[in-house]
């Protein structure tokens, strides 16, 4: 599948390198200014000439067909001749434009790893989000993605759940859904154990019953972290996500303790009031502690012990955990560990995309103290939002499909809004803003599309035939061309860069610039050989957006 963006640039590339020139180009936008620009101030030396002159003279030596040089001012400009280049493009974009052929890598991307303890909130669907996207890019690429989730049962959360059950509802099962349900009893558990700080000593009983193998609790976490996984479940079917494991923090923790001696061996620990510590101060990184002065092990050395096991078993290239940014120090003591156990390898091929806190509307959210939104909360919000904008638009439609489209719109205004901020930057979830039709939204998108495939229904064409580019000549033409050829580009900078928001914001670029080509250009009242082209423009408008939103897995509606 032909990268048009790519191949142009490496020739301009080549022919610089011919000409012994290796300043980099610039990728202009600016009316009036090239697709890129090389900037002659730096080759002054070298041609012994000023840069204007050096522009002037580079402009004539080189010539690319399909490539047009100027020199403006002291900048060599490329400028592509779009309707010629189109004819080739538009006629290659299918439902496998911008993908590439298999390649023999593997990723493991570790992602949701919901708590529990309690139903998803924002920041779990944050990871659950960006994850999926992730993985999708990367298959695009050619990778062969591993999607697992591991699921930490064996912290002070999971333990107060279990306490919080047993003081309480011992013997009874859910009676909503069952991750909801666990969510109202860890709440609860956690206020009485404000009002009753001797409750922590039962707590931390029932952490050390549970991983030193007491039977009795080990069958209460079954019961519960499986009901609590149902839950889950549910979620991640409505988000499309399939993982191809899902382990729990206490499969891991016969082999954390083999970690533990590996690491006493490599005389990398010390004892402090009682607790094994781990000595990382002499590389950079604070000393962190191993066990507890009771016994019971902390998740580190489990997780140590996870992510050997995924190596073993998946013989990854790149592993990838999508987890928040308040676990960065951990990721770090995890690989350097690794590193000073001699699994360099693991520690080189793994990587941490931290993302940062979720707010609504300005508020910081508090698990423990019942301060957040629950992903269930935050989809039936919005599906309500989104029937009442349904209702004013389409009326006519029957009740089913109101709710269809409905919780269709919710779910693209979710999965958007997340998506579209890089990761390190805080995301202020809002509803207003997230559900819009116009502006940098998912429904924004969606009717995009919609109205795209519209325009194909009314001109009552399934496939273009025949079609001429060098008729698209408008500047709108032009710049719907552009960002069509630029679709397999970002791909792969998504996939390299590990960065999901590249790609919502290209979809975005591309939904904007073909709104303003068909408000201000007829479509299918033009002429019959300029019809055509235009038509071929929505057909493959509609199509990349449709590849681009199934990458972040969101529904692309025919009708909207």
């Amino acid at each position: 599948m032909p990268d048009i963006w790519s191949d142009l640039r490496k020739q301009i590339e080549l022919a610089l390198v011919k000409l012994d020139i290796d300043t980099c180009l610039l990728e202009e936008g600016r009316p009036g200014f090239g697709d890129w620009a090389l900037p002659c101030f730096m080759l002054t030396k070298q041609f012994k000439a000023q840069p204007q002159a050096i522009a002037a003279n580079l402009a004539e030596k080189i010539h690319i067909k399909g490539v047009t040089t100027k020199a403006l001012g002291p900048y060599l400009n490329f400028f592509v001749d779009w309707p010629s280049v189109g004819q080739k493009m538009l006629g290659c974009i299918n439902e496998r434009y911008g993908r590439l052929p298999k390649i023999s890598k593997i990723a493991v991307i570790d992602f949701s790893s919901p708590n529990p303890a309690h139903p998803f909130h924002m920041g779990t669907t944050r990871s659950t989000i960006m994850g999926e996207a992730l993985s999708r890019i990367l298959e695009s690429q050619g990778w062969s993605v591993k999607r697992f989730c591991y699921i930490n049962d064996m912290g002070r959360q999971a333990a107060a759940l279990m306490l919080g059950y047993q003081m309480n509802f011992s013997g009874l099962g859910p009676d909503k859904k069952p991750d909801v349900w666990l969510g109202d009893i860890y709440f609860k558990i956690n206020q009485s154990i404000e009002e009753d700080p001797t409750l922590e000593e039962k707590l931390e009983e029932m952490l050390r019953a549970y991983e030193t193998g007491d039977k009795d609790i080990r069958s209460l976490g079954k019961r519960i972290f499986g009901w609590c996984l149902n839950g889950f479940r549910e979620n991640w079917r409505l988000l499309g996500i399939k993982f191809d494991k899902i382990m729990w923090e206490s499969e891991f923790i016969s082999e954390s303790r083999e970690i533990v001696e590996s690491i006493k061996r490599a005389g990398l620990t010390s004892m402090s009031d009682g607790a094994l510590v781990l000595k990382l101060e002499d590389h950079g990184l604070p000393n962190t502690i191993l066990l507890r002065t009771g016994g019971t092990g902390l998740y580190l050395t489990r997780d140590i012990a996870c992510t050997m096991w995924k190596f073993k078993n998946y013989k990854p290239d790149l592993n990838v955990w999508v987890v928040a940014e308040d676990q960065k120090l951990h990721f770090q003591q995890q690989l350097k560990t690794l590193e000073l156990l001699g699994q360099t390898d693991i520690a080189a091929k793994s990587v941490h995309l931290a993302y940062s806190m979720v707010l609504l509307e300005g508020r910081k959210m508090s698990a423990r103290k019942g301060w957040m939104v629950l992903w269930d909360e935050l989809l039936d919000e919005g599906t309500k939002r989104a029937a009442e904008e349904v209702e004013k638009r389409w009326p006519e439609l029957s009740p089913a499909e109101k709710q269809r489209r409905a919780r269709s719109i919710a779910l693209a205004a979710i999965v958007y809004f997340m998506l579209k901020y890089a990761p390190e930057k805080i995301v202020n979830f809002s509803w207003d803003a997230a559900l819009a039709f116009e502006g940098d939204t998912g429904p924004y998108l969606q009717y995009t599309y919609a109205r795209a495939a519209s325009i194909l229904r009314k001109a009552k064409v399934k496939r273009v035939g025949k079609f001429d580019s060098k008729l698209l000549k408008d500047p709108k033409e032009i710049a719907l061309l552009k960002l069509l050829a630029q679709y397999p580009t970002t791909l792969s900078k998504s996939a390299r860069d590990l960065r999901p928001h590249y790609l919502a914001g290209y979809l975005f670029n591309l939904a904007d610039a073909f709104n303003q080509f068909y408000q201000a250009l007829p479509v299918i009242r033009a002429d019959k050989p300029l019809r055509s082209a235009r038509l071929k423009l929505v057909e493959a408008t509609k199509t990349v957006l449709k590849n681009g939103l199934e990458l972040l897995a969101i529904a692309a509606p025919e009708k909207m």
